[in-house]
């Protein structure tokens, strides 16, 4: 009884505990509804398991449990797909009021296993789940005939533990997930115990342990049953399998209920912490990540705030001052190899603090150490330390086989098996983690102005990036600064001789000089018909409708690629297709027709775009691409730093086939643009 393990554990042996795993109560329950529950329970989906757990509340109130009639069964969706059976409130519940209270005579420890006559022995020299799951294995044996067929029927046969799975499934599903490595060594360790107990007991006596009961398979899917649905009752220090209470949810956010061993009661009882109103659905508190609850019970939840993943941290055996933080670290109760849990929202300070201490090389700053406090060593060490953390999540990050957005999508599809769901959001749970972590690390990096230098200084890390955007800031101003350059060189400011007239101008000036200068500044008039002419310029105007067509295009193109129309892309840089490359073979083309391929003006056309071609697709597209990393790496690593607000222009060059239809554009109009008079006409002059 759970009671003789209370007693004993405070020291008093003499008490005489009664013999609960056959209780009488149990061995006189009616015979005929518990053949019913039986057989309606081989057959039983989630409708039938319903009636079973409200069978079972009733028969445990006919057994003499004092309250059990304030929880009912209700079916749920289970979340992903499918569904489950879980327990609501049937009436208005307060805060500290009990819900449940089951005898200890009616629950099921390893004292039973141990009593049982057919595995008792065996139970006897074997851990207490290893006990459980052989009298679990025998009872199921006995079918109807069992005493605890009524708790046995409310039992699953199997759970969806990755235990349990296959290895070349486990590693498809599974790979990145500390829970694989787990998962792997569990169930290595669960047969090398069977092939002990096999080997000493089961195989010795094949008539009394039917190997088509006791085998290797049913061994396993017993043990994690008998971990899913057992509950651990820390007065009593004992795992337990409770009627009713493996049909209640589980939460990590300490929003629910307690389930424990009541001495004074004698019974283990479900106590609200929080109000319950009517239909409300009870869950129970269990604080394991999500891994764990994976690996026990065969689900998970989602938002559960007490999901974490384990950081390793260990000093360096070659550190010379290994010694010495030993020593610190177990003044603290910290050991030279540690592992922390980390949550979505937050990280312990421990684990900092722990990391901190690891880095010193300064004698003198082991006084700053502190684990109850966040207090930073120095710029540099608290630099190490960050980025040490961030490689972490890096790492860890890649050896996923699918990305976070990824596998988002995947957890939307429909069609997806229960393990594969399961798998999927046991990766995003993971995935989110990582990535708030690094958030966090990035916040913390950005008011660091410094990373260590070989001289054991702080370097300003952004000097180069900032020098870049100080440029790109000036940029605007540039044109200003040249034209005011342009008018002080003209009124003579860099010369201050310059338009002072020397002794023999002044001779052959005389008084009328300056009238004379006046006249020779006048400007003279162009040739032909002025600027008009340029109008009736064939070159010309066969390159500018090239490269306005060109711009043109890129309203339609833009529309193809991103699905949405944007009149500024007719003034946008880059894009399909290259209105420079347009322009320059419109010209090129037009100036062989008109001069001849001969001319030293086709030459000079040729060379010219030769020169604006190659740059738009090999200097102007590299530059694209060295904004676009600048940009990824100033939003990962300045976060919150006022340089991330800058973003530099991505789109800037053009890639070769770009380059090639805007070039077979321009000589499109180079070679079929019509004659002077014709363009003449076309811009109405």
């Amino acid at each position: 009884m759970i009671g003789q393990r209370c007693l004993a554990r405070q020291g008093r042996g003499a008490h005489q505990p009664r013999q609960w795993s056959t209780s009488s109560r149990l061995r006189h329950a009616p015979a005929a509804p518990l053949r019913a529950l039986a057989a309606s329970e081989q057959q039983a989906d989630q409708v039938e398991l319903v009636a079973t757990v409200a069978h079972l509340l009733k028969w445990l109130a006919g057994q003499g449990a004092p309250v059990t009639d304030k929880l009912e069964p209700k079916r749920f969706k289970a979340a992903g797909s499918g569904e489950r059976v879980g327990m609501i409130a049937a009436r208005d519940v307060q805060a500290g009021e009990v819900l449940l209270e089951v005898p200890e005579s009616l629950a099921v420890t390893g004292i039973d296993a141990e009593k049982h006559d057919l595995v008792g022995t065996i139970a006897a020299q074997c851990s207490e789940l290893v006990g459980l799951t052989l009298w679990l294995m025998a009872e199921r044996a006995r079918g109807s005939a069992s005493p605890w067929v009524t708790l046995l029927g409310t039992l699953p046969h199997s759970t969806a533990s990755p235990i349990l799975w296959g290895e070349q499934e486990r590693a498809e599903l599974l790979t990145g997930s500390p829970v694989l490595k787990e998962a792997q060594e569990r169930q290595a360790a669960l047969q090398q115990q069977w092939a002990q107990l096999a080997e000493q007991h089961f195989s010795q006596a094949p008539e009394r342990f039917s190997p088509s009961v006791f085998n290797e398979a049913a061994f396993l899917r017993s043990f994690c049953v008998v971990l899913a649905c057992a509950t651990y009752l820390p007065s009593a220090e004992c795992f337990a399998l409770v009627p009713v209470a493996g049909s209640l949810a589980r939460t990590g956010n300490d929003n629910g209920c307690t389930l424990d061993y009541d001495a004074q009661r004698q019974a283990v009882v479900v106590t609200t912490t929080r109000p319950y109103r009517e239909g409300q659905e009870v869950l129970v508190n269990d604080g394991r990540p999500n891994g764990e609850l994976l690996l026990s019970t065969g689900t998970l939840q989602d938002g559960n705030m007490s999901d974490c993943l384990y950081f390793p941290a260990c000093l360096l055996p070659a550190d010379r001052y290994y010694g010495m933080k030993q020593q610190l670290l177990e003044s603290f109760g910290f050991a030279a190899q540690e592992r922390f849990p980390v949550y979505a929202d937050r990280f312990p300070i421990q684990l900092l603090s722990y990391l901190r201490l690891s880095r010193i090389q300064d004698v003198g700053l082991f006084a700053k150490v502190n684990f109850e406090q966040d207090v930073v060593i120095s710029q540099m060490n608290e630099y190490e330390v960050l980025q040490l953390l961030m490689g972490d999540c890096r790492e860890s990050l890649a050896t996923y086989k699918t990305s976070l957005e990824e596998d988002t999508k995947l957890n939307q599809q429909p069609d997806l098996s229960g393990r594969e769901r399961l798998a999927v959001r046991l990766r995003l749970a993971e995935k989110t983690i990582l990535s708030q972590t690094m958030d966090a690390v990035r916040r913390r990096l950005a008011p660091i102005r410094g990373i260590p230098t070989k001289s054991g200084k702080m370097a300003n890390p952004n000097a180069d990036i900032i020098e870049v955007f100080d440029f790109i800031d000036e940029l605007p101003k540039k044109p200003a600064q040249l034209i005011d350059g342009f008018k002080r060189w003209a009124r003579g400011e860099f010369d201050p001789d310059w338009n002072k007239p020397n002794k023999l101008q002044q001779l052959l000036l005389g008084s009328d000089g300056l009238s004379a200068v006046a006249a020779m500044a006048v400007v003279p008039a162009l040739p032909g018909g002025g600027f008009t002419d340029l109008f009736t310029n064939r070159v010309f105007l066969a390159g500018f409708w090239a490269w306005f067509c060109a711009q043109t295009l890129k309203i339609f193109t833009h529309r193809i690629k991103k699905g949405v129309w944007d009149l500024k892309a007719i003034v946008a840089s880059g894009g399909m297709p290259s209105s420079h490359s347009a322009l320059v073979a419109g010209v090129t083309t037009g100036i062989a027709y008109q001069h001849g391929v001969g001319s030293s003006a086709f030459a000079l056309a040729v060379a010219l775009s030769s020169i604006v071609m190659y740059d738009a697709a090999g200097v102007r597209r590299h530059a694209g691409k060295q904004a676009e990393v600048l940009n990824q790496v100033i939003g990962e690593l300045l976060d919150g730093h006022p340089v991330s607000d800058v973003k530099l222009k991505e789109v800037l060059g053009h890639t070769p086939l770009q380059v090639c239809c805007g070039a077979v554009l321009g000589v499109f109009f180079g070679i079929f643009y019509p004659n002077p008079t014709a363009g003449q006409m076309l811009v109405g002059v």
